[in-house]
């Protein structure tokens, strides 16, 4: 599992009246589209070989917004979960030569 923080600025002219108004309204829009969305991606079929086109749908969780220093931070964190493929262990395949023999140890005949 991984939790990805996102911090998302968005900015206006400074001076403009009605500033704390627009960033509410795009706060509100923020809010309303990214609570669940949908990212593309793709996969090999490993049968035919063709590329198939498939969705995933990602949710956010803890959602805020505030205005600091002039501009409107929306957060939010995502959490996925993650898998990636591994490298193939290199195995041995086959013995080329068997070498090793046991050696007996003389003995001198003291007992």
């Amino acid at each position: 599992m991984r939790t990805l923080n996102f911090d998302l600025v968005y900015l206006e002219d400074f001076d403009l009246v009605d500033l704390y108004d627009r960033y509410q309204a795009a706060a509100e829009v923020l809010d309303d589209g990214l609570e669940l969305f949908k990212f593309p991606y793709t996969t090999e079929n490993a049968i035919t070989g063709e590329t198939v086109e498939n969705f995933a749908f990602i949710r956010t969780y803890d959602r805020d917004w505030s205005i600091d220093l002039g501009a409107l931070h929306y957060k939010f964190r995502v959490e996925l979960e993650v898998s990636r493929e591994l490298p193939p262990i290199p195995k041995m395949l086959e013995i080329q030569s068997l070498t090793e023999t046991i050696k007996e140890e003389a003995t001198d005949g003291a007992q």
